[in-house]
């Protein structure tokens, strides 16, 4: 018994002399489409792809991840701001309106690890305690030449560092005026309790020792720790409770003395909070900023006309901050080398083009024959 596997129609079937006369028959079409495809792939490659310029910025002061995250989560805030009150610098405005944009950032601005995902992994344990740290920060710019993207990665660069210098800053002020206007309320509310409570203490005082003219035998009982606010603290020898008073009375005269020293610090702090504002209103240049800034410092020091060395804690802990940020984002991010610049393969766009046309035509004149025997098909 035999079966027969034979399609019920002969003519459905392609053959390898089908595929041949129809390359025979198309091979100048799908050149020419080819051809066409490959000079619009090098078009596309002179007029529309884009150097790329990286600029390696050394990352001496060790920013972390966490504050490059920062950083890229703020400057889009801060471009759109200058922006929006027209302060961006002259010829640059669509270089700040890129930069407004928070995927930009994530494309320009690369931290370079000292140990890559291959390395921990290939070292497994070795590396669990070590401090994977960023040694740089790749800055990238694009334009449609090489001067252009080496101008555009210049100014992300310098944006970068002016921006990040002017937000840590800005950050320090909110930071100072909140902690002053909260901190006069309570400094104020202690002064007054302490006071009232002094004002009971010396009462109590005065009563004690009324008491001790009274029964003087009292005063030459020994004398023994106690709580005053015990419950039978009354019953302890007068001259006990003389002295424990006492001891009160100057804590609180301390604590009074102590919390002045403060109020004279958020006079300091006040002062400094209406010139600093005044700088930190005038200009968006972090770098530049912090130089005024520290100029306003060393003025606002020479100011203070005191010996007590309490009187020059808050400009200490304010010079520790300026000087920081001025090792961080002006000596701490110096530029490594010269800017690499590199441009798309022409060959690759070239081969793109020839590629796709090719396919498209091919696609096409395969269409047009098959629909040249559906017709015939249906004629007969």
């Amino acid at each position: 018994m035999s079966v027969d596997v034979r399609p019920e129609n002969p003519d459905s079937e392609i053959s390898l002399l089908d595929i041949l006369s129809f390359l025979s028959d198309s091979w100048k079409k799908l050149a020419a489409a080819a051809l066409a495809g490959a000079v619009l792939g090098l078009g596309f490659w002179f007029l529309v792809a884009s150097y790329q310029v990286s600029i390696n910025l050394r990352n001496n002061e060790r920013l972390g991840i966490l504050s490059i995250k920062s950083l890229q989560a703020t400057l889009p805030n801060l471009a759109a701001e200058i922006l929006e009150k027209n302060q961006a610098p002259e010829g640059k405005v669509g270089q700040y309106r890129s930069m407004s944009n928070p995927e930009f950032w994530k494309k320009a601005l690369t931290p370079v690890f000292s140990l890559t995902k291959a390395d921990i992994k290939d070292l497994g344990a070795e590396v669990k305690d070590a401090n994977n740290s960023i040694l740089f920060l790749v800055i990238q710019g694009s334009g449609g030449s090489k001067e252009s993207a080496t101008q555009s990665a210049d100014a992300i660069t310098q944006f970068f560092r002016e921006g990040g210098a002017y937000m840590a800053i800005r950050d320090l002020f909110s930071t100072q005026r909140a902690d002053f206007l909260g901190a006069q309320a309570r400094i104020e509310s202690k002064v007054n309790s302490t006071l009232i409570e002094l004002e009971y203490q010396k009462t109590r005082l005065k009563s004690l020792e009324d008491l001790g003219k009274r029964f003087p035998v009292e005063s030459r009982s020994s004398i023994q720790a106690f709580d005053p606010k015990d419950s039978g603290a009354k019953y302890l020898p007068i001259n006990t409770q003389i002295i424990a008073i006492n001891t009160d009375i100057n804590n609180n005269i301390e604590s009074l003395s102590r919390l002045k020293d403060h109020q004279a610090q958020q006079e300091q702090i006040k002062l400094w909070l209406e010139r600093s504002g005044e700088l930190i209103d005038k200009s968006y240049n972090g770098l530049e900023l912090n130089t005024q800034l520290l100029a306003l410092e060393a003025k606002f020091r020479g100011e203070i006309k005191s010996a007590d060395p309490k009187a020059f804690a808050f400009v200490d802990d304010l010079r520790t901050s300026l000087l920081s940020y001025e090792a961080r984002f002006r000596w701490g991010l110096l530029q490594d080398g010269t800017p690499t610049a590199k441009k798309p393969g022409m060959l690759k766009f070239t081969a793109a083009g020839f590629i796709a046309a090719l396919f498209l035509a091919l696609v096409a004149l395969l269409g047009q024959r098959v629909w040249i025997n559906i017709k015939g098909v249906g004629a007969k």
